[in-house]
């Protein structure tokens, strides 16, 4: 009898690894935004910049996760370069305050060690059956949150040049508590520091 409740107890903990599943990272490529999306666009000397909030089926699709139920609103920036000049793009030149993209990531980091205990108590239970897959699902923890990170640096538009004739295209990361749909973005001659200031609407 109590060798059948141990067995019962095992399988039921590897049904609940088997439909819990291992941690796992899987995002869309962030693409430039066209006028064919729900972008509002803008222009003025030769540049052109498209703007969109993300929803939350956006952050789903483009950084598989919520990144906006953490706090932080998306708001996605594709930027033509038509001029001939080359443009210095900060985020302190934003008028809208941005939170750093490895800030943002960490706040919906996986957690392993949470993870690694729940195993750990069906493990208990279970004389060990769970030990390896709370190993394995450690390993791919880690692994995703590695690559969470990465991403969501790749995605960030935050300092850069843009060449002539380019096309740029990323993400910005607002507190919401601090969104505004009407904000500036002021670019910044490489050779000779004038200034463009555009108003723009997401």
């Amino acid at each position: 009898m109590k060798i059948k409740k141990i067995a019962t107890n095992s399988l039921v903990g590897l049904l609940a690894v088997l439909t819990t599943g291992c941690a796992s990272y899987k995002a869309s490529n962030l693409n430039a935004l066209d006028t064919e999306v729900n972008a509002v666009t803008q222009k003025k000397d030769g540049i052109t910049v498209q703007a969109k909030t993300f929803d939350k089926y956006d952050c789903k699709r483009y950084l598989d996760r919520n990144v906006i139920k953490e706090g932080f609103q998306p708001i996605q920036l594709t930027i033509k370069n038509d001029s001939s000049r080359r443009l210095i793009l900060s985020s302190s030149n934003i008028s809208l305050p941005s939170a750093a993209p490895n800030f943002v990531a960490q706040s919906v980091h996986t957690s392993t060690a949470g993870r690694a205990i729940g195993y750990g108590v069906g493990a208990y239970f279970t004389f060990g059956v769970l030990a390896i897959p709370a190993v394995v699902d450690g390993i791919k923890s880690s692994q995703a949150n590695k690559a969470l990170d990465i991403d969501f640096a790749n995605k960030a538009l935050e300092e850069k040049v843009l060449l002539p004739h380019s096309l740029n295209n990323g993400l910005i990361f607002v507190p919401v508590d601090q969104l505004q749909h009407d904000f500036k973005i002021t670019f910044v001659d490489a050779d000779t520091n004038e200034t463009i200031e555009m108003e723009v609407t997401c």
